[in-house]
């Protein structure tokens, strides 16, 4: 019901003949469950943690060949991204510098997972 509400508002601003003024008056009007509101929060926000979309990822899948296969794909992917991502996540200017990026962002990666353990 919010994103229902959230496109129809979206609509309703750009173009005001195409949503009738009752309908969005009525969707204001109903209450979603603290289960939707969390729902919808999740899935709006603009910045998620990578861990909660990997999570989900593995969640739907339905084979455990599938999971291992996603899990080592992912974590090949985080750890060695491409040279072209590289250089432009890292602005690395000299090729011969790339490496040392790779650990840089190995080193920095590390720190950030002790970290959140850390502040559990």
């Amino acid at each position: 019901m919010l994103s229902v509400r959230q496109v129809l508002e979206w609509l309703a601003d750009e173009w005001p003949d195409l949503v009738p003024g009752d309908v969005i008056v009525n969707l204001r009007k109903l209450h979603p469950s603290a289960d939707e509101e969390q729902l919808f929060a999740w899935h709006t926000q603009l910045i998620r943690p990578i861990v909660t979309d990997v999570r989900s990822d593995l969640t739907n899948l339905p084979r455990w060949s599938q999971k291992v296969d996603y899990g080592r794909t992912f974590l090949l992917s985080i750890l060695f991204p491409t040279p072209e991502y590289m250089r432009a996540r890292y602005q690395v200017q000299y090729r011969f510098l790339l490496p040392f990026y790779y650990l840089y962002r190995q080193i920095t990666g590390l720190k950030l997972i002790f970290q959140q353990l850390a502040g559990r």
